[in-house]
């Protein structure tokens, strides 16, 4: 694994997410892929239709990563959602689900993050994996 590339790509997922949280209390999927060069490249999907469902638009982030990771542009990538998780002792709390998968490792695996919001301030938890 490419640990260095994997961090810069998790702190710009945590960065962008905090971003969307602070400016609007929730944010809609979104991704970043690592290009051979090693710079972070901020993936979108063009929709039309505003009420267009979350799943829908991670499939067509899963779509662009995957395709971007087969013609070789991409050596890694990742789509954040917003969800909510069960922490310890069935305790509730918001987290960013960070989706990522990376060239020879063609599986998407997961990560949490968990979030609170406190006084217009995006406060982060540790990372989980379940």
């Amino acid at each position: 694994m490419d640990y260095q590339n994997f961090e810069k790509m998790l702190n710009a997922m945590t960065l962008q997410a905090k971003a969307f949280l602070k400016e609007m209390g929730m944010f809609y999927p979104f991704g970043t892929a690592v290009n051979k060069k090693g710079e972070i490249t901020p993936i979108g999907a063009f929709v039309e239709d505003e009420n267009l469902s979350s799943n829908i638009l991670i499939q067509m982030l899963e779509k662009r990563i995957n395709e971007g990771i087969a013609d070789n542009t991409f050596i890694m990538g990742a789509i954040g959602i917003d969800v909510n998780i069960n922490l310890d002792h069935n305790k509730k709390s918001n987290a960013v689900e960070i989706r990522t998968i990376q060239k020879g490792n063609e599986k998407w695996g997961y990560v949490y993050l968990p979030y609170n919001i406190e006084n217009k301030e995006v406060l982060f938890g540790e990372f989980k994996t379940f």
